[in-house]
């Protein structure tokens, strides 16, 4: 057994604290596939890219902000997001895509990883929980 699951996080054995996404990125992809076919070519970029932002986009990025994740994983969770928005937009081109992302607001997924790291730990340092609280102090000290 390489991995477990636990909270729906899949934790691989080794010396280090390592997540696998994988199962992040299948869950995404179910859940584009079940929002894109529903609506589809039917349905505007904007009402489907809104759908993907708040129904899919929380599959792909859950408990990342507590996970270590290496440049190849977020290149891996980058061409997910990048393969759907291809298919959404009808277009291969990386040109375009970048340009739809800008246009539609949609961070590169490194700085939405920093921005929920960032709000995990404002909140955890926050929290009236005293293991949260010790390992808060430690951690400024």
């Amino acid at each position: 057994m390489d991995s477990i699951r636990y909270l729906g996080v899949h934790f691989v054995r080794g010396r280090y604290f390592k997540c696998n996404p994988d199962n992040a990125k299948a869950s995404f992809y179910r859940a584009f596939n079940a929002v894109y076919g529903r609506i589809g070519r039917s349905g505007s970029e904007e009402v489907v890219l809104q759908l993907i932002r708040f129904k899919c986009m929380p599959c792909l990025l859950y408990a990342l902000e507590a996970c270590p994740v290496n440049k190849t994983q977020l290149r891996s969770l980058e061409f997910t997001l990048n393969w759907v928005l291809m298919k959404v937009f009808r277009s291969m081109s990386m040109d375009v895509i970048a340009e739809c992302r800008c246009w539609f607001d949609l961070l590169e997924m490194e700085t939405l990883i920093a921005k929920r790291k960032q709000m995990f730990m404002a909140k955890y340092v926050q929290s009236d929980n005293v293991l949260c609280q010790l390992f808060a102090h430690v951690e400024n000290v």
